[in-house]
């Protein structure tokens, strides 16, 4: 029956609000005192006056009109001792023991304890002007800008001949050739624009006129994005902006490369670093007391974990896929 289904999603929902607000009813054993002030008893719980009037503080009691009359005070002593009732056939129905109730109350648990230790301590951290400061004196180098270049580049695989063989004089020839292209390119045009498209076999730059992005010259080791090593230094090792290396024979292909712009690199200052220096500090704070009090908690209960258990676990879903991601196919391989 469908329609049963929102229905009991929404008593579902009704319940766990019981049960949440049902932790100001408290239950008084037989063997305890009874309260003195009581407005009403339902099996061994006990709806004091004070309870009472903080739920009526929590319905909008303060504002006027509000539960100035016998009949507005028991329409809510009503709803309570309903919602007490709820709750008891709900135990008994092992509701409470429901894994996503149970979830959902230990994280209400979670939260509020979080919110009750760290809130208060969290919200006074400070961060010294001198504590700025003294950071960024012991990290300028690590946040200045590093010099940089962005090269754009052509690959060329050489085909192979009649024997079998790899041909590379062919290539090494085909590559002069290019490079004599581009040499007479406009100077609007800073890359190897159309040439690499026509003519390179790296599918992640050919379309940008070769442009493979911006490279840090003291990376250590050197990072190309794909490039070969032997043309990544001869891409490092070009002096004036717009100069080309090559044919360069690398470990599988012959490379072109061109210079498209250099950044020399450049220092910044405390006052433009201020602001985020601060803020990174006062994470850091906050992620320490977290850290302190997880370490604590643990520290004062009798754990044992037993690796063996754990290990024997079986994973939920497949393996992640070891494949690297393809690039897209081009307008002639689409089906």
């Amino acid at each position: 029956m469908k329609w049963f289904v929102p229905a009991a999603c929404l008593l579902a929902g009704a319940v766990a609000g019981w049960f949440a607000a049902g932790l100001n009813l408290k239950r008084t054993p037989s063997t305890d005192a009874l309260p003195s002030e009581w407005v009403a008893r339902i099996d061994g719980d006990y709806i004091t006056s004070e309870m009472f009037i903080d739920e009526m503080r929590r319905r909008g009691g303060l504002r006027p009109g509000q539960y100035q009359d016998l009949a507005q005070k028991r329409a809510l002593l009503d709803e309570l001792l309903f919602r007490r009732a709820v709750i008891r056939a709900a135990r008994e129905a092992g509701l409470d023991r429901e894994p996503d109730l149970v979830r959902a109350t230990e994280q209400l648990l979670v939260s509020s304890y979080l919110r009750q230790s760290l809130g208060e301590l969290q919200q006074n951290v400070q961060i010294s002007d001198a504590d700025v400061r003294a950071h960024y004196e012991a990290e300028a180098e690590r946040y200045a800008v590093a010099p940089r270049r962005r090269l754009a580049a052509i690959r060329i695989e050489p085909e192979r001949d009649a024997a079998g063989e790899l041909d590379w004089s062919a290539a090494e020839a085909r590559a002069a050739g290019v490079l004599e292209q581009a040499r007479t390119l406009p100077a609007s045009i800073p890359h190897f624009g159309a040439l690499a498209q026509e003519h390179s076999s790296d599918q992640n730059s050919r379309w940008r006129g070769g442009v493979i992005g911006w490279l840090a010259e003291q990376a250590e080791p050197l990072d190309g994005a794909g490039l070969d090593a032997a043309a990544l230094g001869a891409g490092m090792a070009i002096e004036q902006t717009g100069g080309f290396a090559g044919p360069l024979r690398g470990a599988d292909a012959i490379w072109l490369l061109r210079l498209v712009d250099r950044d020399a690199g450049r220092g910044r200052s405390f006052e433009e670093l201020a602001a985020g220096i601060r803020q990174g500090l006062h994470q850091q704070q906050l992620a320490k007391m977290e850290a302190d009090l997880r370490q604590r908690l643990l520290d004062d209960v009798d754990l044992q974990i037993r690796e063996p258990v754990l290990a024997a676990i079986d994973p939920l879903g497949p393996p992640a896929d070891t494949q690297p991601p393809q690039p897209p196919a081009l307008p002639g391989e689409r089906s």
